[in-house]
């Protein structure tokens, strides 16, 4: 599966910061690995950004080459947070990605709740036979990217 869109994050506290992305990703799942995983692809092309991570359940990762200096505060971090699990017939994986920002500074480090977006909320993947191969990534289109939706790429 794979989705583009965008996502903007304003926050008054932290100097009126703003921000918005362009993106597109895919997910591959890996329903006969043990753990099971899923294979996870990002495309940012305003920053640059191109990726390809395989993670296991509630995994949080890091976004690489992306960060946003916040002067004497810090930095803005972006973290993807994955969750997913299998039913008790293996059949079917519910799964949910979260888009986390985290501050970051000599001191601490700690998540700013408020920045928190939700990329899929309780999504439903019907696993395929072991025997079977899954398909492989699709590709992303960036065309005209203005906001969250399926696309077969």
């Amino acid at each position: 599966m794979a989705m583009s869109g965008t996502v903007s994050f304003a926050h008054i506290q932290l100097f009126n910061f703003e921000l918005k992305l362009g993106y597109c990703f895919g997910i591959q799942l890996n329903s006969c690995n043990d753990p099971m995983s899923i294979d996870f692809y990002l495309q940012v092309p305003s920053k640059n950004v191109s990726m390809i991570t395989r993670v296991n359940e509630d995994t949080l990762i890091s976004i690489p080459g992306i960060s946003i200096s916040l002067g004497p505060v810090g930095k803005a971090v972006p973290k993807l947070n994955f969750r997913f699990e299998r039913s008790a017939d293996g059949k079917v994986i519910q799964y949910s990605i979260t888009l986390l920002v985290y501050m970051e500074n000599s001191y601490t480090t700690y998540e700013v709740d408020q920045l928190r977006r939700r990329l899929i909320d309780s999504e439903t993947l019907h696993a395929l036979p072991c025997a079977n191969q899954l398909p492989h990534f699709g590709k992303c289109s960036l065309q005209s990217v203005v906001s969250p939706h399926r696309s077969h790429c």
